[in-house]
């Protein structure tokens, strides 16, 4: 625009120049007296500078744009001089310097003008060529993603069809492509777009078109591509399903979209075939690919008798029906898969039968577009629960087999220790009633004292209960060595209450209630596997929003109670001679899980944090525990963090730095649960290895100048030197979360990023 008015002005300024040199020959040439006359030359000088004037106050330089003055009126003075000038010398009458001088700078001022209005012509047509580039793009191109709209896409499907070349039409459609824009913005919605449309133009050839026809759709047109279409759409859907990595307030984030891809093929021998008719088989094609469960392939190619291939299916011809009784094909044509043949004349669960291509025959006519199934909002909700389980699914299918085997494998081990159990406890059975003389044929032994077998019967008790918690995978040596060594233990037990009874019978030692009995029934059903689970939520880095940990906690639905807390779970079990085995069947469980979760792309270095009880820091099985769990699930040491938690009384800390310091050379990570809300949270920080603190809910939503929040500085002052990593516990929103982030805290869990529930239910597609 600056240009524009630049050169018009310029132009402008030549004419008035032009007009008063003009106005000052035809006055000094017809005006008597005006060459003598200082009057009369004054008079000339006034009236060019009027007109000068006057003429650069029509144009308004650098203002609006300038007005159209008619150029006659700005010619004819000059045309007037000229003709006044041509007159002298055709009347013999010689120019005068002064004339001389005006008549060339005339001549100037008109080769000058002359010159900046062909400028200014070049310059127009050149803005017009722009002009209309500019439009050709916008009506034939998408401006969000540069690729080809549906117009040119269109345009180009109808001059590949008249070329009579075998073409391959691609359909690819964003599985809930909504969710991104829902959940992150349509700027980012934009951004995915835009690396798709990316992924989509590697993905093929340079003269292929690639289009986008609206909304998450696109489209792709090959012309005697050497690839089988077939081919290049699993690529595509190898691309696209891809981690996105965006920026998202301020930090990256990683987003995963699927797609549902349908292809068409095009041969020779099918040339009457027009582009309403393919984009309806691509179409179609794209929508069963989504009914299969999203991220999916099928191919829809059209068949003829020449085709043998069973892939080909073809479409019924209306006006024909095929002359022989077999069933006729439903109104929507059958799609094939891409992969694998489909029986002529076979059905499924989904598909009518299919008529053998022999009985269709190219009519020429123009086939109609099949119709549509409108999905409806419980397919659409089917379709929603489907794509949160598919990655989860498809990563754990493989080990699906081996899982199936092991647990094969810990029932036979189970039985055989159940039937060591069984005979450790007829053995107790028979030696009580020895001692007691109930047992016929035996020889009765008379005793000196009375013994009471009430711990005979307890310990034979816990050692049977612990057949409900089917320990998985647990070797059948180490825990029938358990059960020898519990019934030695109960031995050793009974002969020390014999020893130090009276020698009469109290009154208080008879036999256990009926009630007692029950009741202790009833709290072992309780500690069953039934009613024991593990939930498990994300830790996320604060600072790129990746998941990077499950923190595993356990759940105990009573099954008469309901709901109860842990550290009811672990008394009841402390009682019943079963916490040990139960932790341990409890971290079995979680390593299980995280074996099968870290076989998945981009979530081999997940972690688990497991919860250690304050009772097994000095205990030197702990060590031996791990090896074994680690080693059978084969994971790494860094794979686990275990949480020190304070639920009992404070163990040596001497002895627990030493078990602990064996802990850490396995690889295993040490954390301090609750921080800044225990007791003994700093014994525990300046005596033990430990490697992360969770930041106390209370600490984590600290109020600004409140004494929480000077505490929640000085220890995020004192972690550099400790080499520690924080976690914030409790974080419920993204305020909350950034200003932790800002303060220095490095991961965060919390109803924000998802609360704790059973694995399958766990949503880590979008975290």
């Amino acid at each position: 625009m600056a240009d524009s008015v630049t050169t018009a002005g310029a132009v402008y300024v030549l004419d008035a120049l032009a007009v008063a040199g003009s106005a000052f020959v035809l006055v000094w040439s017809t005006v008597p007296g005006s060459r003598d006359s200082a009057l009369g030359v004054l008079v000339i000088a006034l009236t060019a500078l009027l007109l000068v004037g006057l003429t650069v106050a029509l144009a308004r330089l650098g203002s609006r744009p300038l007005p159209a003055i008619p150029a006659p009126l700005l010619w004819l003075p000059l045309l007037g001089a000229a003709l006044v000038t041509s007159w002298h010398l055709l009347a013999g009458r010689e120019l005068g310097p002064a004339e001389t001088a005006v008549a060339l700078g005339l001549a100037l001022l008109v080769m000058l003008r002359q010159s900046f209005t062909g400028l200014d012509n070049v310059r127009l047509v050149r803005e017009l060529q722009e002009s209309q580039d500019r439009l050709r793009a916008q009506a034939y191109h998408d401006s969000l993603t540069g690729l080809a709209n549906r117009a040119l896409f269109d345009q180009r499907l109808r001059r590949a069809i008249r070329g009579g070349r075998p073409l391959g039409l691609i359909f690819c459609d964003l599985d809930d492509f909504k969710a991104v824009n829902d959940r992150l913005g349509h700027n980012a919605g934009d951004e995915v777009l835009r690396a798709v449309a990316g992924r989509l133009r590697a993905c093929v050839r340079p003269m292929d078109t690639v289009a986008r026809l609206g909304g998450d759709e696109f489209a792709i047109l090959m012309e005697d591509a050497a690839e089988s279409p077939d081919v290049i759409g699993n690529r595509i859907l190898g691309a696209v399903g891809k981690p996105f990595q965006l920026e998202h307030r301020g930090r990256a984030t990683r987003v995963l979209v699927g797609a549902s891809v349908g292809v068409a093929v095009l041969d020779k021998v099918d040339q009457d075939a027009s582009p309403e008719s393919l984009l309806a088989r691509v179409d179609q094609a794209m929508y069963a690919a989504k009914r299969r469960g999203k991220n999916q392939l099928v191919t829809f190619r059209h068949g003829t008798p020449d085709s043998p291939d069973p892939r080909y299916l073809p479409l019924p011809d209306p006006e024909a029906p095929p002359p022989n009784s077999v069933p006729a094909l439903a109104p929507n044509p059958v799609l094939a898969p891409a992969t694998g043949p489909i029986p002529r004349n076979g059905t499924s669960s989904t598909m009518h039968p299919v008529t053998p291509a022999a009985q269709y025959r190219a009519s020429g006519q123009a086939r109609p577009e099949p119709p549509r199934p409108p999905a409806t909002e419980e397919e659409l909700k089917a379709q929603e629960r489907a794509r949160l389980t598919a990655a989860a699914q498809r990563s754990v299918e493989r080990s699906l087999a081996e899982y199936q085997a092991l647990e094969k494998e810990s029932e036979r081990r189970e039985a055989e220790r159940a039937a060591a159990e069984r005979r450790a406890a007829e053995a107790l059975q028979i030696e009580a009633e020895v001692r007691a003389g109930t047992r016929p044929e035996a020889e009765v032994i008379p005793l000196s004292r009375a013994v009471d077998l009430r711990a005979q019967k307890q310990a034979a008790e816990a050692e049977a209960a612990a057949e409900t918690l089917q320990i998985e995978a647990a070797e059948a040596e180490a825990v029938e060595a358990e059960a020898v060594e519990a019934t030695r233990r109960a031995k050793n037990a009974a002969e020390s209450q014999a020893a130090a009874a009276p020698s009469t019978q109290p009154r208080n030692a008879g036999p256990v209630s009926e009630a007692e009995t029950l009741q202790r029934a009833e709290q072992l059903a309780a500690l069953s596997s039934d009613h024991i689970s593990v939930l498990y939520r994300p830790v996320l880095s604060l600072r790129t929003g990746q998941l990077t940990a499950l923190a595993a906690a356990v759940r105990w639905q009573h099954p008469v109670h309901g709901p109860m807390p842990v550290d009811a779970l672990m008394s009841a079990a402390e009682q019943a001679g079963l916490r040990r085995p139960l932790e341990e069947r409890l971290l079995d469980s979680i390593c299980s899980a995280l074996a099968l979760l870290r076989k998945a792309p981009d979530w081999d270095e997940l972690t688990a944090h497991v919860p250690l009880p304050t009772l097994y820091l000095a205990d030197d099985r702990l060590v031996t525990v791990l090896e074994r769990t680690l080693r059978r699930h084969d994971l790494p040491g860094s794979a686990l963090v275990l949480q020190i938690t304070e639920d009992g009384p404070s163990p040596d800390l001497n002895a627990a730095a030493r078990v602990l310091g064996r802990v850490r050379a396995l690889g295993v990570s040490l954390g301090l649960e609750a921080f800044g809300a225990g007791p003994g949270d700093l014994g525990f920080l300046t005596r033990l290895p430990i490697d992360n603190l969770t930041l106390h809910r209370s600490l984590a939503a600290a109020e600004p100048g409140s004494r929480s929040e000077a505490v929640l500085a000085g220890t995020i002052a004192m972690t550099p030197g400790l080499k520690l990593t924080l976690i914030a516990d409790g974080v419920s929103h993204q305020v909350q979360a950034d200003r932790l982030h800002t303060l220095g805290v490095d991961l965060a869990q919390g109803p924000l990023y998802g609360e704790p529930v059973p694995l399958p239910e766990l949503d880590l597609l979008h975290l």
